[in-house]
């Protein structure tokens, strides 16, 4: 594994698919955000802590990734300052949120996540929704980039305290779209709600 430094605010990690195989770590559970992946992550950040003098303290961390083949990964990880609010998560790419996504463990999570998402929204048709199967759990993506700015607020909000956005960046979403089963496409919510 290799870290850069970039600048205060980005690092460069590059690895490859034997260190995740060491750490028994999937390319599928790396896409899934498994707990074994967010403590692999936190350790390479805790090395650029005190190598690299990269602080994430109080900041609030994106990240992309890109692979190559299947010999390694190069992961750009960017820290902001924490906002106060719910404000938009930068994407690397766009600088804008485009979509949330949300892990959920069966079905009945499901259900439970599009009633409350049904009964904060105006009209159904207002929120494009899709629904994934990826290893045996469900994610449901909400496209938000049509909706005005205080909707993104409070849907961010009352979702919060149900569940966490997983933060994929667009190019980590197109991997975890190839990897995973579309079963709903736009319109998870009227279908699972009606």
């Amino acid at each position: 594994m290799k870290i850069e430094k970039i600048n205060e605010n980005k690092l460069k990690i590059m690895f490859d698919y034997t260190e995740l195989e060491e750490n028994n770590i999937s390319i599928h559970s790396f896409l899934a955000n498994s707990i074994e992946v967010q403590d692999f992550f936190l350790a390479i950040l805790d090395i650029a802590n005190e190598d690299l003098d990269f602080k994430p303290d109080n900041s609030n961390l994106s990240y992309e990734t890109i692979s190559f083949g299947n010999k390694f990964f190069v992961i750009f990880v960017t820290k902001s300052e924490t906002c106060s609010g719910f404000k938009d998560i930068i994407d690397l790419q766009t600088k804008e949120t485009l979509h949330l996504l949300y892990k959920l463990d069966n079905m009945d999570e499901v259900f439970s996540f599009c009633d409350i998402l049904n009964s904060i929204l105006p009209s159904p048709k207002d929120l494009k929704t899709s629904l994934y199967e990826y290893d045996s759990k469900y994610f449901l993506k909400l496209d938000i980039k049509n909706l005005d700015d205080s909707l993104k607020e409070k849907i961010r909000l009352l979702i919060s305290e149900f569940r966490d956005n997983l933060n994929l960046s667009d190019l980590s979403f197109l991997r975890f779209e190839e990897f995973s089963s579309l079963l709903i496409k736009d319109i998870a919510i009227q279908t699972l709600c009606s």
